[in-house]
C-alpha cells in the first residue's frame, strides 16, 4: 500500500475550499461508501468525506463493504483495490451484480494496472491513482455528483410545458425557470393536481387529500384556493370542469 503524503492533504484541504463549497450543492443529500484499508489514507479522506456527504459508511475490507451495500443504498461507491479479505476488483463485481447501474471509483496505485481491465470490463471507468490528490478527487466527485444530482432532478421533475416545471418533492413550481411563491395549501393543490396530470381530481379527493394531512377542509375552501391560485399561474393552467373537478393538462 503506498503512503500518503497527509502534510499535503492537509495543505490541500485548505486549498480546495472554493471547490468543496460547489460541490456541497449536488452531495449534500448524497450517501457514499468508502473502502480503504489503510487507517490513516481511510482517516484523511473521510474528513473531507463528511465534510461533503449526508452519509458516509466506512469499512476497511471488501467484506465489511459488501454486507454494508446490501444492507443500504448508497449514490456511489469508493474503494481501494489492494485490500484483506476480498480485493476491490472482486467487490466491485459483487457490487456490479447487485446493480449494474452503481457508480464506482475506484482507487489504484500504478502497479495495480493488470486490475484496472478487469475492472473496465464490468462497467467501471472511474480511477484514481495512489498517491492520492485530493484536487483530483473533488474533481471526480464532482462529474459524478452532478450527473447524479441532475438525474434525480429529472426523475423528480414534471414538465407541465416548456415554460412550466413542478418539482415533485419540494413541491415547487418554475416558471421561465423563476420559483413561483405559493402557500403550503398552494402547494399541496398543485401537487395533487400534477401527481395526477391530464386526468380530473374530484373536490372530494382534494378534500381527501388534505384530511390524510390532518388539514380540515371542504368544498368551499377549495374553491377560494383554487381562485386565488389562479392568480399566480398562466390563464388555463388549471381547468375547471363544472360539477366534476379540476386538471392540469400537460402540452408534453
Amino acid at each position: 500500500m503506498l503512503q500518503l503524503n497527509m502534510n499535503k492533504l492537509a495543505f490541500n484541504f485548505e486549498e480546495q475550499k472554493s471547490k468543496i463549497t460547489r460541490l456541497k450543492k449536488y452531495t449534500s443529500q448524497m450517501s457514499i461508501l468508502f473502502v480503504e484499508d489503510y487507517e490513516e489514507v481511510y482517516k484523511e479522506i473521510e474528513r473531507t468525506l463528511n465534510s461533503l456527504f449526508k452519509v458516509v459508511d466506512g469499512a476497511y475490507n471488501g467484506e465489511e463493504a459488501l454486507e454494508l451495500y446490501k444492507k443500504n443504498t448508497y449514490d456511489f461507491v469508493l474503494s481501494d483495490i489492494s485490500m484483506p479479505k476480498m480485493d476491490g476488483t472482486v467487490l466491485s463485481k459483487h457490487i456490479k451484480t447487485i446493480n449494474p447501474l452503481q457508480e464506482i471509483i475506484i482507487l489504484s496505485a500504478h502497479r495495480e494496472a493488470n486490475y484496472l481491465h478487469e475492472l473496465i470490463n464490468i462497467g467501471i471507468r472511474r480511477f484514481i491513482e495512489k498517491p492520492i490528490s485530493l484536487e483530483v478527487l473533488l474533481d471526480e466527485f464532482y462529474i459524478i455528483c452532478k450527473k447524479l444530482f441532475n438525474e434525480k432532478d429529472i426523475k423528480n421533475s414534471v414538465v407541465i410545458n416548456n415554460n412550466i416545471i413542478f418539482k415533485l418533492n419540494e413541491k415547487d413550481l418554475y416558471i421561465n425557470n423563476e420559483s413561483i411563491k405559493l402557500t403550503e395549501y398552494e402547494k399541496k393543490l398543485i401537487y395533487i393536481l400534477v401527481e395526477k396530470i391530464n386526468q380530473t381530481v374530484s373536490v372530494d379527493e382534494i378534500v381527501n387529500y388534505f384530511y390524510m394531512d390532518n388539514i380540515d377542509m371542504d368544498v368551499e375552501n377549495v374553491r377560494k384556493f383554487i381562485y386565488k391560485l389562479r392568480k399566480k399561474i398562466p390563464d388555463e393552467l388549471i381547468k375547471n370542469l363544472h360539477g366534476v373537478g379540476y386538471k392540469i393538462v400537460s402540452d408534453t
